[in-house]
């Protein structure tokens, strides 16, 4: 009686784990595209943190919008602080369309500044096709709801 009962376990493993892999064969990746719609762009590059203020180089940036100016027609940014404000100068020259993060957080003294050049920079430049104000302010519970929709007006 023990050896049918564990045979009918073996058995009952056995076939489980043969539909559950048969149910989950491997699929190929599909293809790279040639062309990407775009990438969100925090060009920071080793030893650089965007906490502590500290921005990539003008070059730096260049360098990374050659790279994905080959592959892509968008880029997104997070903010408009430090060199990261030179993006859409940047991308204009490489035909780049950016959609210009401002970031929001608790610090509400930077918040006015970070909307003012964000405004700034999208009435410079055309190839800035979308503003983003606040990405993720409300999940990290920074500021209240009424002081972000403040910022969007």
């Amino acid at each position: 009686m023990r050896f049918v009962s564990l045979s009918i376990a073996v058995i009952a493993g056995v076939v489980t784990v043969a539909l559950w892999a048969l149910a989950n064969r491997p699929v190929s990746e599909p293809a790279w595209p040639v062309r990407i719609q775009g990438f969100a762009l925090s060009p920071y590059h080793d030893g650089q943190d965007a906490i502590a203020g500290e921005y990539p180089a003008e070059e730096q940036i260049d360098a990374d919008l050659a790279l994905l100016g080959k592959r892509s027609r968008a880029v997104r940014t997070y903010t408009a602080s430090g060199t990261i404000g030179k993006v859409p100068e940047l991308a204009e020259a490489r035909r780049i369309k950016v959609a210009l993060g401002a970031w929001i957080d608790a610090r509400r003294s930077q918040n006015r500044a970070e909307v003012e050049r964000v405004k700034r920079l999208a009435k410079r430049h055309e190839n800035v096709i979308r503003v983003i104000v606040g990405n993720e302010v409300v999940l990290r519970n920074d500021i209240p709801l009424a002081e972000l929709a403040s910022h969007l007006d």
